[in-house]
C-alpha cells in the first residue's frame, strides 16, 4: 500500500505480520469506520515461524490490510527472534513514529522476546532520545495486553 500522506491517526505496531490483526483486528476496523488514517509497521518478517514462509506470511498481512482498510503496512526487516532493546533498533521504530506523527500509537504490552515492540514506541517520545530536534510525543501511546485490554501511558 502506498502512504497518501505522511500522517496518520494510528499507528500499530507488530513483532511479525499478523500480530497487529490477532491483538486489535477489531479495533483497527472500529477506527477505520471512523474515518481514522491507520498505518502498520510490522517489525520483523517472522522468517523464523513455522507459519507458513515468509512470502506466504508477507501476502496474508497485505490482504489483512487491504480487508481492515489500512491505509498504509510496511515492514522494517528486523530480525526475527532477535529484538531486544537495542538502540538502532530503537531508533528506526522512533523515526517511523516521528515520520508519521500519529496521534494514537498502539504497540504490545512487552513479553521477553518481543520486548523492544512495546518499549521503542515509549522511549520515542522521550524529547532526550535522539534526534532530539525531531521529538514528537502522540497524544497517547496503548500497550495492548494479552488479555484484551490495553493500558494507556
Amino acid at each position: 500500500m502506498t502512504a497518501m500522506k505522511e500522517t496518520c491517526d494510528l499507528l500499530a505496531f507488530g513483532a511479525h505480520p499478523d500480530d497487529v490483526e490477532i491483538g486489535m483486528g477489531g479495533t483497527i476496523a472500529k477506527y477505520v469506520r471512523r474515518g481514522y488514517r491507520i498505518v502498520i509497521c510490522d517489525l520483523t518478517q517472522a522468517e523464523l515461524s513455522s507459519n507458513g514462509t515468509v512470502d506466504e506470511r508477507q501476502r496474508e498481512a497485505a490482504e489483512a490490510a487491504r480487508r481492515l482498510g489500512v491505509s498504509e503496512r510496511f515492514n522494517l526487516g528486523l530480525p526475527d527472534r532477535g529484538l531486544y532493546v537495542e538502540e538502532e533498533a530503537i531508533r528506526q521504530i522512533a523515526a517511523v513514529i516521528r515520520r508519521y506523527r500519529p496521534r494514537l500509537v498502539f504497540a504490545p504490552y512487552w513479553k521477553i522476546d518481543i520486548r523492544i515492540t512495546g518499549d521503542a514506541p515509549a522511549l520515542s517520545r522521550k524529547r532526550s532520545f535522539p534526534p532530539a530536534s525531531a521529538a514528537m510525543a502522540p497524544e497517547s501511546l496503548a500497550m495492548r495486553t494479552a488479555f484484551g485490554r490495553c493500558i494507556i501511558i
